[in-house]
């Protein structure tokens, strides 16, 4: 399984996977991660577009030190 991370929109989301769109509808900017020994892909959410940029470096630092093949999606 590759290891990837991937910035999304609710909105993107919802039309991909089918969500209700009322759910978590506050929010609308996410990381979308995808690891090794995870049985699920797992989102994170965030009030802001900054905090997700900030949350995005935070994560790729670690998984270099880690020494892990992240895949960045764009």
């Amino acid at each position: 399984m590759k290891e990837t991370i991937e910035l999304v929109t609710w909105k993107g989301v919802v039309k991909k996977y089918g969500y209700k769109e009322g759910k978590n509808k506050g929010t609308r900017f996410g990381l979308q991660l995808t690891l090794d020994g995870m049985k699920d892909t797992q989102f994170i959410w965030c009030e802001t577009n900054l905090e997700r940029k900030k949350l995005f470096k935070t994560i790729i630092r670690i998984a270099k030190n880690e020494g892990r093949d992240l895949k960045i999606i764009e």
